[in-house]
């Protein structure tokens, strides 16, 4: 934990982080990242890594995670900064890895915004042949045909959490509206940084 070589740094957050790592030894890197819906991303998790640890996985298992973690997030932020909560990652499920604008705010502060472009993961099935001539761009690499580009994006892809899912069952909708209220000005703050309503999602909405 980075709290133990940085104690005086327990309440705001940990002074470096992966950002300065790359930028030290790359600075001129240009650095793809993907975003998916927040709520969607933890379940999948919570799923994937339970069932290939634990071998056990259900929805009510993990609303009560849900309800636990949300409570003790509440208690570290009470005395504590969001960032330092952020970095303050616990067992469980992982809540605090949605928290994509605290983590946004730290690789803006260390890279310029045209060294990073930011891709929405559900856009990628539905306009693979749109998002990748702009990556190729972005990466400034040679592109290719769209004939070959149409290729590509035609393989199939396999979600390997996809029958994990389908055995557990949904997320209840109180753990869903419990993650969508926690995560929401977090998703808020996202997109305006970013100046993107896509990265809000739906969640002002509701």
């Amino acid at each position: 934990m980075w709290e133990s070589f940085y104690p005086e740094y327990h309440k705001v957050g940990p002074p470096y982080v992966t950002a300065d790592v790359i930028q030290a030894i790359l600075p001129n890197a240009k650095l793809l990242v993907s975003f998916r819906d927040p709520t969607a991303r933890l379940f999948s998790g919570y799923v994937y890594f339970n069932l290939k640890r634990e071998k056990t996985a259900s929805a009510k298992a993990f609303h009560d995670k849900v309800v636990s973690e949300l409570s003790w997030f509440k208690t570290c932020t009470s005395n504590r900064s969001i960032r330092a909560c952020a970095y303050s990652a616990r067992d469980g499920v992982r809540i605090h890895v949605g928290l994509y604008s605290v983590y946004t705010k730290d690789w803006l502060e260390r890279f310029p915004p045209d060294q990073l472009m930011f891709l929405k993961l559900e856009e990628w099935g539905s306009n693979c042949t749109g998002i990748l001539p702009k990556i190729y761009k972005f990466l400034e690499v040679s592109t290719l045909t769209s004939s070959r580009i149409q290729e590509i994006c035609s393989w199939k892809t396999r979600n390997a959490n996809a029958k994990n899912l389908e055995a557990v069952g949904p997320m209840l909708n109180k753990t869903r509206d419990l993650l969508r209220k926690f995560y929401r000005p977090f998703v808020k703050e996202l997109a305006d940084m970013l100046n993107d309503t896509r990265f809000l999602w739906d969640y002002l909405d509701s």
